[in-house]
């Protein structure tokens, strides 16, 4: 669920070595993430227990957020934003999102909706970010013979040229808060792509629901409430799904999803399912919303021609 998103927005782009290198650093991101909220759990609580264990224990946890820190600055991010200093327009979100992760792990609630949510923005963002940065519409635009390339050619070449170096570049005055049009110069035209936005929605809206569904099958079985919300919201999917094109693969899964959403709560009324059969479910409904994103997407994105 945390990558699936990324290689999506690969397959859907035209993989390049920019997006790669970033769906790379998100995987590192993630581990450094998974690692560091441990960790702070760890220390938060201290003087709780052993303390021989509870050292030890922020030992295990430190020594991983030292690696994969180290690892991500110097073969991930750094080289990565020398290449394309503007991805730091997305910072100040990644930002917002880390410390709510990092909130929830300090007081414990990293299972509470408001966790999970930040989880999935985090992971459903990485589209747009990828799509932004490959050089796929670049390559379409300049794939002509230069010695019989027409002036219309030339020009659609250059305008796609100048747009790609905006979005992976600095603006002029990058620091200057006050000057006119600071904030459209961080977001110049192909900084948010119509198909990594579409992806977004698609896997957000998704993710979002098997986080429901879960929550229905174990910390909250037998709420009638959350079944409620579970059900509404699979049946706006699939509403959703269906409405984007006449008859896609997004409506299709939607519906699956829908009934997985419905039948297995009250499956586990009368017998006892296992988390690890509601995981093998949810690995099977994140593919197949995958496979559906990768095949709607693009015609989507067409449709809508923003």
């Amino acid at each position: 669920m945390v990558l699936l998103p990324s290689i999506a927005a690969l397959v859907v782009s035209g993989a390049d070595w920019r997006g790669v290198w970033l769906a790379a650093c998100w995987a590192l991101c993630y581990c450094l993430q998974f690692v560091l909220s441990r960790w702070i759990k760890v220390w938060r609580s201290s003087g709780t227990g052993n303390d021989r264990l509870h050292h030890n224990r922020l030992y295990r946890y430190g020594r991983p957020v030292i690696v994969y820190a180290v690892v991500l600055l110097i073969f991930g991010g750094i080289p990565l934003l020398l290449s394309a200093p503007g991805l730091l327009r997305w910072a100040p979100i990644y930002v917002v999102l880390l410390v709510v992760s990092l909130l929830a792990a300090y007081w414990k609630r990293e299972r509470s909706l408001w966790a999970n949510v930040a989880a999935i923005v985090a992971s459903c963002i990485m589209p747009v970010i990828i799509c932004s940065v490959g050089s796929a519409s670049v390559r379409g635009s300049c794939a002509f013979e230069t010695s019989h390339g027409t002036d219309e050619q030339f020009a659609a070449c250059a305008a796609a040229v100048e747009r790609y170096r905006l979005v992976i570049g600095l603006p002029d005055n990058p620091w200057r808060v006050a000057d006119a049009g600071f904030w459209r110069s961080w977001w110049p035209a192909g900084s948010v792509p119509t198909d990594g936005l579409v992806m977004f929605l698609v896997f957000a809206l998704t993710q979002f629901g098997s986080v429901l569904f879960v929550k229905t099958m174990i910390r909250e079985r037998g709420n009638r409430w959350y079944v409620a919300f579970s059900l509404l919201w699979h049946a706006s999917l699939t509403v959703f799904g269906f409405s984007c094109a006449s008859v896609t693969p997004l409506g299709w899964v939607a519906i699956v999803l829908l009934i997985r959403a419905a039948v297995m709560p009250v499956v586990a009324r009368y017998r006892k399912v296992k988390p690890l059969a509601v995981g093998m479910v949810e690995i099977v409904a994140s593919l197949l919303v995958f496979v559906a994103a990768v095949l709607t997407v693009p015609q989507v994105a067409g449709s809508l021609g923003l």
